[in-house]
């Protein structure tokens, strides 16, 4: 009973710092930046239906703040239709993120700093990206090595290891500070 208490409190209190902390973080001008990437996806030890990889690409780039409107993730060269898993697959992105604007910009937004981190452990990932699992650590690396850099953001850790063909030991691990708009969940 006292366990349960003690744990009841520091959940709680785990809870108050986190929302106390997201109200303290300062606001910073910003405006939508465009971007359009082309990447080919081809896993060691995972493989996906186009559209199962599209709907990953795109709950990931939406978790780390682009602009959800106007946001296209198209898949092709899928063999076997998008349904069926394919060895390979190619990716054409059109998405928006926020850059930090200049002083004479129009269109201007109010964003903050957000950490957003992908672990896939069902206790860490309540509030990540829908389907984040162990299979999907290559996904993970090809995200932050080709997708990342066209965010605003800042690389806390990233432990991401990957083994190929093994889901055993293969774990995203990855921590980011990145530019979102204000009335965007913490």
């Amino acid at each position: 009973m006292i366990r349960t208490l003690c744990a009841g409190l520091l959940t709680l209190s785990m809870l108050l710092g986190a929302e106390a902390r997201a109200e303290e973080a300062p606001t910073v001008p910003a405006v939508w930046k465009q971007h359009e990437l082309t990447l080919g996806y081809q896993g060691l030890t995972t493989d996906y239906s186009c559209r199962g990889l599209a709907d990953k690409m795109e709950s990931l780039l939406v978790y780390f703040g682009a602009r959800e409107e106007g946001l296209k993730v198209s898949a092709y060269g899928c063999v076997g239709g998008p349904y069926q898993p394919s060895p390979a697959i190619n990716l054409k992105l059109r998405f928006e993120t926020l850059v930090p604007a200049p002083s004479n910009s129009t269109g201007v937004v109010e964003a903050r700093w957000a950490e957003r981190q992908l672990f896939a452990d069902k206790k860490i990932q309540q509030n990540t990206p829908q389907r984040i699992r162990r299979g999907d650590c290559e996904v993970v690396q090809k995200f932050t090595a080709k997708v990342l850099p066209s965010f605003t953001h800042e690389t806390v850790h990233d432990l991401t290891t990957c083994i190929p063909h093994q889901l055993s030991g293969s774990l995203p691990n990855l921590l980011e500070k990145v530019l979102v708009p204000v009335d965007v969940e913490a």
